[in-house]
C-alpha cells in the first residue's frame, strides 16, 4: 500500500503540470474577457487535479487474480539457469517508499488544520461584535438570484465585506463603509456579496480549500486555484454590473474602497487594479477557444489512432514481464519487443509455448498447464500484502525448478532449505537456503 501512494504522489509531479500546461493554453486562447469561461476552465482542471491522483491509485493498485492450483507434474528447468537473489522480495524497503507517503500525510494533515482553524475563525464573526443590520436589500438579493435568506450584520472585527456560511449565509459589512461610503456604493459592494452567494462559493470555495490540502505539494495546484479566485471575482464583477445597469458607479465604489483601504484583501487577493481595468477596457480581443480545441483534437487523435509501431498493449506486457519472466531467454525477449503488430505477437506466443512442449502431437500443452499451475501455487502460499507470491525467492524457485524433493523447515528461525537431488545444468544436490522468505543462499551464490 505504501509503494503505491508513494508512486501516485509521485505520478502527480508531471500529471499536474500537464494539466496545468492545458490551461495556460486554453486561457490564452480565451482571452480576458470571458470570466465564467475562464472560471470553468481553472474549476474543470483543478477537478481533474483531484481526480487523477484517485484514479492512478486505483490503477497502480491493481494486481491479477491468481487462480487454485492444479496437481503437480514435474518437468524439467531450463538448462544453465542460475537463480540471483530477487531484491524486491524482501529486505528494505527504498526509503521513498517509506517516507513520501509520511512526509504528504503530515503536509496534508497541517494544511487541513490551517484551513479548519481558518474556516471556524470566520464562523466566529458572525456570533461575537456583531449587530444586525435591517434587511434593505432584499429586492436586491432577488435581481442576483439568491433564493434563500440573508442575514446582515455590522462587525467591528471586519475591515472589508464578507461573507460566511452557504446553507445560512451571512453577510459582513464594517461599521466604515456604512458611514463613509455612499448608499449607491454601499448597495454595489453589498450586491458584490449576495453575487457570491448566489454562486454558492463560500462552499466552492472550502472544497477548493481542501483540494489545496491534499496536494499542497504541487505549485501548479496554488497557481490553478488562484486563477481560480481571481475568475470567481470578476465573475461576480460581470454580475453586478449587468444588474446595476452601468459600470460607472461600481467602478466608483471599488476606487473609493481602495483609496480608503477598506477593501483591501480583494485587493490583493483578486487584484482590484487589474478588476478594475477589465471592467474600463475596451473589449479589445474576445479570444477563441478554436486554436485549443483544434490542439487538443489533433493530439488526442494522434494518441489513439492506431499505428503498427506502437508498443506491446498492456495484455502482451503483462505476459512479457509477468507470465514468463523467468523462463523467456533474452534472444526471445528482444525478438518479441521488436514486433509491432498485435498479430505477430500472438503467433510468437504460440510458437513459444510449442516449442516447450514435451508432447507436441497431443493437444493439451502439459509445459504450458504445469507453468501457470507454478505461478498460481505461488501466489496462494507466498504472497505478501500485495506483493504477488510468484515474484518471491520461493515463487521464483519453485516456478522454475518445480516442488523440491526434501524441505527442511525451521519456523521459529523462519529458516527453509529446499534439496534438489539434481537439476540439469546446476548439477547433483542442489540446495536453496531461505531465511524469512529470502534466498540467501543457492546455486552460483556464496
Amino acid at each position: 500500500m505504501n509503494e503505491v501512494l508513494a508512486r501516485t504522489l509521485l505520478h502527480f509531479f508531471w500529471q499536474g503540470a500537464l494539466l496545468a500546461s492545458f490551461l495556460a493554453v486554453a486561457l490564452w486562447a480565451a482571452g480576458p474577457r470571458p470570466a465564467r469561461l475562464r472560471y470553468a476552465l481553472a474549476s474543470l482542471t483543478l477537478l481533474a487535479m483531484a481526480v487523477s491522483p484517485l484514479v492512478t491509485f486505483l490503477v497502480l493498485d491493481q494486481s491479477p487474480p491468481a487462480t487454485g492450483p492444479k496437481p503437480t507434474i514435474p518437468l524439467p528447468p531450463p538448462a544453465g539457469f542460475v537463480v540471483p537473489a530477487d531484491e524486491s522480495a524482501g529486505g528494505d524497503v527504498a526509503w521513498w517508499v517509506q517516507w513520501v507517503p509520511v512526509a504528504w500525510l503530515v503536509g496534508a494533515t497541517l494544511c487541513s488544520l490551517r484551513l479548519m482553524v481558518a474556516w471556524l475563525g470566520a464562523l466566529r464573526l458572525t456570533r461575537t461584535g456583531c449587530t444586525p443590520i435591517q434587511d434593505r436589500w432584499s429586492l436586491l438579493a432577488r435581481r442576483l438570484g439568491v433564493s434563500r435568506p440573508v442575514r446582515f450584520l455590522e462587525s467591528a472585527r471586519v475591515r472589508v465585506p464578507a461573507v460566511v456560511g452557504w446553507l445560512k449565509p451571512y453577510v459582513l459589512l464594517p461599521a466604515s463603509a456604512l458611514t463613509s461610503l455612499p448608499p449607491a456604493h454601499v448597495e454595489a459592494l453589498i450586491a458584490h456579496e449576495l453575487a457570491h452567494i448566489a454562486r454558492y462559493d463560500y462552499l466552492l470555495n472550502l472544497l477548493q480549500g481542501l483540494v489545496e490540502s491534499l496536494l499542497f505539494y504541487h505549485p501548479a495546484v496554488w497557481w490553478v486555484s488562484s486563477i481560480m479566485r481571481s475568475e470567481r471575482e470578476c465573475c461576480c464583477d460581470d454580475r453586478v454590473v449587468a444588474v446595476l445597469g452601468g459600470r460607472r458607479v461600481y467602478v466608483e465604489a471599488l476606487l473609493e474602497v481602495e483609496r480608503a483601504r477598506v477593501f483591501a484583501p480583494a485587493a490583493s487577493g483578486a487584484g482590484l487594479k487589474q478588476r478594475v481595468e477589465r471592467m474600463i477596457a475596451s473589449p479589445g480581443r474576445q479570444g477563441s477557444l478554436l486554436p485549443f480545441v483544434l490542439l487538443l483534437a489533433a493530439g488526442l487523435a494522434s494518441a489513439l489512432a492506431p499505428r503498427q509501431d506502437d508498443a506491446a498493449p498492456a495484455p502482451y506486457n503483462k505476459w512479457l514481464d509477468e507470465d514468463v519472466v523467468y523462463i523467456i531467454t533474452p534472444e526471445e525477449r528482444r525478438d518479441f519487443q521488436s514486433l509491432r503488430t498485435n498479430e505477430d505477437r500472438e503467433r510468437f506466443i504460440e510458437r513459444f509455448w510449442k516449442r516447450r512442449d514435451p508432447t507436441p502431437g497431443t493437444d493439451e500443452n502439459e509445459f504450458k498447464k504445469e507453468h501457470y499451475r507454478r505461478i498460481a501455487y505461488s501466489d496462494s502460499l507466498w504472497a505478501r500484502g500485495r506483493q504477488p507470491g510468484w515474484r518471491t525467492d520461493r515463487g521464483r524457485v519453485y516456478i522454475l525448478y518445480g516442488p523440491p524433493d526434501e524441505i527442511e523447515s525451521h519456523p521459529r528461525d523462519e529458516l527453509e532449505i529446499w534439496r534438489y537431488p539434481y537439476l540439469e545444468g546446476l548439477g547433483m544436490n542442489v540446495v536453496f537456503r531461505f531465511e524469512h522468505g529470502r534466498l540467501v543462499r543457492g546455486p552460483g551464490q556464496r
